[in-house]
């Protein structure tokens, strides 16, 4: 007897898994397996869905089957999810990270990749891969597929190496060189990061014609470097005369007073660039003395970024990660306060004696709601100024985006108080000491917080916490993220509250719950809950356009 047509891709499917797995059962039997699929723990019948249903208005039908199919994919460590919530891809975007390609594989891949560069891909990262043997070829047709591409807008290509045969035939530029030389054509990308392998000496040239060319793009640009190795320069030198780049990121250079010569250079002919930032660099700000065997701290660093600030004419945003003292800080929100275009001069990490000076170097030069700052790093019992006065809320702004990991050595009777009363606060992230009145106490301040949209918190609570905590999750119409470290127990506990509570919650669409046990029938319906928010999200929004006739 024939089988029926709904039967037929569930045995192709099958016949393909036996190929790849001999010790499967034969083709016939596991398709018969497949079709009556049971989950374990809620014991979910679940039929495979092997083809895609998904029209403008109507959500793929594998979004409905993701909690089953995830739990039966738990025991392989494996886990489904969208791309981006209450987002369809559409094969838009494609990220290849972290392989070893062999050239007929990396053939493959390419001709893959340039079929989607021709419709419809927008989002393209390569990042951490070997290619091993003769892939010259195949990269050259990577590179005539992003000359042309019209779709592409955005482009990650970092640590890509040849190893083998084929490393020498790609000459001194490498793989950098190639796409470079590709990219000097593309007219569609306007975000691009590279690695510093771009801004060596053997591709200086080709980089300066990308970024020099009048048809150029782009608007986005960001430069690491893995190994320190390479100088920052180069990419100052080659936007020179750039008039399309507003924002610049560099991360993990070496910065020397030669860079930061270019650097200054830079901003005497450019008068585009509107945000840069140092992310992870090293300055070289300090040197030995030779009679003393002391280290001295240099300022050359301050001396130039004074300078900048002094002729920058477009610049909005600046980020610097270097060390300072409160004089060269001082130093700096002098200059800053006087420069017009700048809107904020962000720091990633303060390491100060005392928090309080910074306060009135701030107020005194009127940088108070032009400064931010990633992380500060105080010594013990100078932190008690920056709790009481966190009341005013003067240092979180609405423009701004600020995460502030306290040090555990913030004053607890002003720690809850300032959870509670503060409206502009969007993230927190807390570690609290193993005290029995620091959690409870700060868990009371959060359930009088309205603001907070993303938390992440780590201590020893008690039952009392999680039912406070619980109910400030299920009744908050903003967090949407929540990730909690604890004990087993009290882990436990959280997730089993949830999983009665979230039922008319659909604000929560991430959780991660760390010594919580995943086999437990718990911890998978609050899961189901929570991913099954952006779905609803999709639907619903699905049902307005075709209420409003689109």
């Amino acid at each position: 007897m024939a089988s029926s047509p709904a039967e037929n891709p569930m045995q192709e499917y099958a016949l393909r898994v036996k190929r790849m797995e001999p010790n499967l059962p034969e083709p016939l039997a596991l398709a018969r397996e497949l079709t009556s699929l049971r989950t374990a723990f809620t014991r979910t019948r679940l039929r495979l869905p092997l083809q895609c249903n998904e029209t403008p208005t109507r959500a793929c039908s594998l979004l409905e089957c993701l909690p089953a199919l995830n739990e039966l994919l738990w025991f392989i460590g494996v886990e489904v999810t969208e791309v981006a919530p209450a987002c369809s891809a559409h094969s838009t975007c494609l990220r290849l990270s972290q392989c070893d390609l062999g050239a007929r594989t990396t053939c493959s891949v390419v001709a893959t990749i340039c079929r989607l560069l021709e419709a419809q891909l927008r989002e393209l990262s390569l990042d951490s891969l070997r290619l091993v043997g003769d892939v010259g070829p195949a990269l050259e047709a990577l590179g005539d597929g992003l000359a042309v591409t019209r779709t592409l807008k955005a482009l990650k290509l970092i640590d890509v190496h040849v190893t083998g045969t084929g490393a020498a035939a790609l000459g001194s530029g490498g793989v950098a060189g190639i796409i470079l030389d590709a990219l000097a054509y593309n007219r569609s990308i306007t975000c691009l990061a590279l690695d510093s392998w771009s801004a060596t000496q053997d591709n200086a040239v080709s980089l300066r014609r990308l970024l020099v060319g009048t048809a150029s793009c782009i608007a986005d640009l960001s430069v690491s470097s893995g190994r320190r190795c390479h100088e920052v320069s180069s990419v100052f030198r080659a936007l020179l005369a750039n008039r399309s780049v507003l924002r610049l990121s560099l991360q993990g250079f070496l910065v020397t007073p030669g860079d930061m010569q270019s650097f200054t250079k830079l901003f005497t002919r450019n008068r585009t660039l509107q945000e840069i930032s140092f992310t992870s660099c090293t300055w070289d700000v300090w040197e030995q003395d030779d009679q003393q065997g002391e280290f001295a701290w240099k300022k050359w660093h301050v001396d130039t970024l004074v300078e900048v600030l002094q002729k920058a004419r477009s610049l909005r945003r600046l980020g610097i990660d270097c060390s300072l003292s409160l004089g060269q800080l001082r130093r700096l929100l002098v200059v800053a306060r006087d420069c017009a275009s700048l809107e904020d001069l962000h720091f990633s990490a303060l390491h100060l004696v005392g928090l309080r000076p910074f306060y009135v170097a701030l107020e005194e030069t009127a940088m108070v709601h032009r400064v931010t700052v990633g992380r500060w790093q105080a010594r013990r019992g100078r932190c008690c100024p920056l709790a009481s006065t966190a009341s005013a809320a003067w240092t979180l702004r609405p423009c701004g985006r600020h995460a502030w990991p306290w040090p555990q050595t913030v004053a607890a009777t002003s720690l809850p108080s300032s959870c509670a009363v503060q409206v502009g606060l969007r993230e927190l992230d807390m570690e609290l000491p193993r005290s029995s009145r620091w959690p409870h106490a700060v868990v009371n301040g959060l359930a009088q917080n309205n603001s907070i949209e993303k938390l992440t918190i780590k201590g020893t609570f008690t039952r009392t916490d999680v039912g406070i905590l619980c109910d400030w999750l299920t009744s908050s119409r903003r967090v949407h993220s929540l990730e909690l470290w604890s004990s087993s127990a009290i882990a436990g506990l959280l997730v089993e509250t949830l999983a009665e509570a979230l039922e008319d919650s659909h604000t929560l669409t991430f959780i991660r719950v760390v010594e919580c046990s995943k086999n437990k029938a718990p911890w998978q319906r609050v899961k189901n809950l929570v991913s099954g928010i952006p779905p609803l999200i999709l639907k619903l929004t699905a049902q307005i356009l075709v209420f409003m006739g689109y």
